[in-house]
């Protein structure tokens, strides 16, 4: 286990589960999964605790009511706030919405709904921590062919800024500055 995760067995040691998970069914699934309280549950199982108070909600509403969650913990990274904000774009809120509920501008929504544009791969480096967000969505604008071209060189490369991605793309694409940065612009704005 992610030493994260575990993070809460002191208090479920002497106050218990204090609030229960949020769980949903995916249609035709015999088995819940767990929308909010990962962490609860996984500190829960590793002190040994089996049965543990839950809340069942029909998936969208325990998509919403996860994200909401995960944006009041503390120490969120970029990478926490644009998975919350994708779960809840997927289960079809609409960006005024999201940004009510995230606190974000409408613009800054938009931006970020562009991730669901990048190759797997973008977006499993931003979950894991790996590369920033600002590096993610440069990415978003171009096709997959190039994405994967550019990724595969720049995966590696922990040195790299945004801007090395973005001149890398426009490199690829064959494109001017200019030209790439009316692109992502047009882009963003959506």
């Amino acid at each position: 286990k992610n030493a994260g995760e575990l993070t809460l067995i002191p208090s479920i040691k002497t106050d218990g589960i204090l609030e229960p998970i949020i769980v949903y069914k995916e249609e035709g699934d015999e088995k819940f999964r767990i929308a909010a309280g990962h962490r609860r549950y996984a500190s829960a199982k590793a002190y040994g605790i089996e049965d543990i108070p839950c809340i069942v909600l029909p998936k969208e509403k325990a998509i919403r009511a996860a994200s909401i969650e995960n944006l009041d913990r503390e120490n969120l990274t970029p990478a926490d706030v644009a998975e919350s904000i994708l779960s809840m774009h997927a289960c079809g809120y609409s960006n005024n919405e999201i940004s009510l509920i995230t606190k974000h501008t409408k613009n800054q929504v938009a931006r970020i709904i562009k991730l669901e544009d990048c190759i797997p791969e973008v977006r499993e480096s931003l979950r894991k921590g790996d590369i920033s967000l600002e590096i993610a969505l440069e990415y978003a604008p171009y096709s997959k062919e190039i994405q994967k071209d550019v990724y595969k060189n720049f995966s590696k490369a922990t040195w790299c800024k945004a801007n090395d991605i973005r001149n890398a793309l426009n490199r690829r694409l064959g494109i001017t500055l200019k030209e790439c940065s009316d692109l992502f612009f047009r882009s963003t704005l959506g």
